[in-house]
């Protein structure tokens, strides 16, 4: 009988090996509770405070990129240590000043080139300066970070132009406004009117 994975083996299997040792520390150190999930379109990863007779926990999408899945990591474990020192305070804002110091913190340890590749350090170390809610808010790191996705040949919305016809989600659009980070799409069959992030994987029709 093969016994079972290691927190460790199996934490292995998500991010970048330079990095396990001390992501094993800082989980370790603060008794980080970690469930890994299934895609979920809506977020990358979440934290959850103690509800009832849950624990806090912070879970993660299975299907990231070992880059994209440490960046995460990092940023709800400092969400975790916000609600550590402060609990259920409503001064605190979500990404407030706290959270910002706590990951800024975090991640300085894992800005190293040993870690990264290139591109993704500089710009990562940029937004690091000042972290905005979510890496998908920060265009090209988001473009840069996706690019390492276990996926071939993706397109995404930004690589097409205003009057082009795609596919999202099964509905069929065109691009009626390209603006900085959403672009104003325009569904076919019902002719309403989105907001369709640039980043967003879209197949490309013919209009």
């Amino acid at each position: 009988m093969t016994p079972p994975k290691t927190d460790k083996e199996i934490m292995a299997k998500y991010i970048p090996e330079s990095s396990l040792e001390m992501v094993m520390e800082i989980m370790k150190k603060y008794q980080i509770v970690l469930n890994i999930k299934a895609a979920r379109r809506t977020k990358l990863g979440d934290f959850r405070a103690p509800h009832q007779n849950l624990s806090a926990r912070i879970s993660m999408n299975a299907d990231l990129n070992p880059y994209a899945f440490l960046i995460t990591l990092v940023h709800e474990i400092a969400h975790w240590l916000v609600w550590e020192k402060h609990g259920p305070s409503k001064k605190i804002k979500p990404h407030g000043q706290e959270w910002k110091n706590n990951y800024q913190k975090l991640m300085d340890p894992f800005l190293i080139c040993s870690i990264f590749p290139e591109k993704i350090l500089i710009l990562l170390t940029n937004h690091m300066k000042n972290p905005k809610a979510s890496t998908v808010s920060d265009i090209p790191l988001a473009l840069a970070l996706k690019k390492h996705d276990n996926k071939n040949e993706v397109l995404h919305l930004g690589d097409l132009q205003t009057d082009d016809a795609f596919i999202f989600r099964g509905s069929s659009f065109k691009i009626i406004k390209k603006n900085r980070s959403r672009f104003l799409c325009q569904e076919k069959q019902s002719g309403k009117k989105y907001l369709i992030h640039s980043i967003a994987e879209i197949e490309r029709i013919d209009s």
